[in-house]
Formats: C-alpha cells, structure tokens, sequence
C-alpha cells in the first residue's frame, strides 16, 4: 500500500501527464477559457500545484474553482472590468480578447499605483489573468513575472502562490470572499499555516487572526 508521499508523487505524476494530453500542443493560450470546476480546469490548477510545490489537491479544490469562477471566468488574460475605462464597454468580455493586449502592454509598464493614475485618472485597478492579480503580485508570484501574462500555467500558478501566501488555503480564501469593511463589517481570518511574519496582516486585539482590510474579492 502507498504511503501518503508516495500517493502525492502518483498524483503529481498524473498531473503532469494529464497537462500534456489536454495542453502540451495547444500554444496559444491569450483569451482561452479554462471553464471552472471542469476536468480541463483541474488538470491545469494540479499541474499548477506540483509546479508551485503546494498540495496537488488543491487543483480540485471547490472552494478554488468559486474563487476563479467569480475572478475571472476561467478566462485566460482576462483583464479587470476597470479596463473598460479606457478602452470602452465590455472590453474585458470574451467577445473582445483579440484586443486584451492592450490591457497587458499597460500591466507589463510595471507602473507603481500613483503613476498609474496620473497616466489614466481614475484608473484605479490593473489586475487580470485567471486570479485577477495585480502587477506587484504578479511580479512576486508569476514564475516569468509579467511576460507570463496571457499563460495559463503561470497565472494558476501565481494564482495559487497568492493563496497560499495570504491565507493559506483555498478554503480560508473562499470563506472571506467577498468579504470586510470597516467597524461591524470588518473580517477577520486565520491563516492556515503561516509562513512566518505578514507583514501585510492587521490584526484584531487578541493578535490570533488577520484581518482582510478590504471587500471585493479576495
């Protein structure tokens, strides 16, 4: 009977293979739709997962897939609806990805937020991909940094590694979906296993949870 590294390194083996048969000829990626909770999906978040050294089960993860259902779609590339701001109405829906370059030449400027602003006004969030990351995330967690936007495997892997680093798990994620704001709506989470000082964190009185700081998503 295997052990449980053992059944790991199967499972990891098997994602492998099973990212190949689904996507090992398929190179153009840009504006491809990964549907969630579909086997295609799964596959790659597996894969995703033994690449970023976290637990191949969380490709399966429901709690994973409601995230990236609400994020992005499962849209490769997908930019922030903010977008639509300087490029006009339902520029980051699915009838328009021939034209999502133009959201990733601005990502890729790896402008610092005031830049940003003083170059498009009100322009206030730059996040796209299937995680909807943005740019200081996709630079620390994306393994080619912002060449790998448009990459399926580098945004589920950059996905994922935001996760883990954040809150820990998918699960942790999704129970604070959506969630927080100031005096009675703020919220509060544990991380499941921390990873050492968060600098990031803010936390309530006791010092035993994070808070999340802020609403939309996660």
């Amino acid at each position: 009977m295997l052990n449980k590294r053992e059944k790991g390194l199967l499972y990891g083996l098997g994602a492998a293979v099973g990212f190949w048969w689904f996507f090992g000829r398929d190179q153009t990626f840009g504006g491809k739709r990964y549907v969630p909770g579909s086997e295609k999906a799964k596959e790659l978040f597996r894969y995703a997962a033994v690449t970023a050294g976290l637990p191949v089960e969380w490709g399966d993860s429901e709690d994973l897939h409601y995230i990236l259902k609400n994020e992005s779609g499962g849209w490769v590339g997908r930019p922030n609806y903010k977008f639509n701001l300087l490029f006009g109405k339902d520029f980051n829906s699915g009838s328009r990805v021939s034209e999502w370059h133009k959201a990733w030449e601005i990502i890729r400027l790896d402008e610092n937020l005031a830049q940003a602003k003083a170059r498009h006004p009100n322009f206030t969030s730059r996040a796209s991909g299937l995680g909807q990351l943005q740019p200081e995330h996709i630079k620390n967690y994306y393994p080619d940094k912002f060449q790998g936007v448009g990459d399926p495997v580098n945004e589920a892997v950059g996905m994922l590694r935001y996760i883990a680093k954040r809150y820990g798990s998918p699960a942790v994620a999704r129970s604070v979906y959506g969630k927080g704001g100031k005096g009675d709506k703020k919220v509060f989470f544990t991380h499941a296993s921390p990873p050492g000082p968060l600098p990031w964190c803010k936390h309530n009185e006791a010092r035993s949870k994070c808070e999340k700081g802020f609403k939309e998503g996660y």
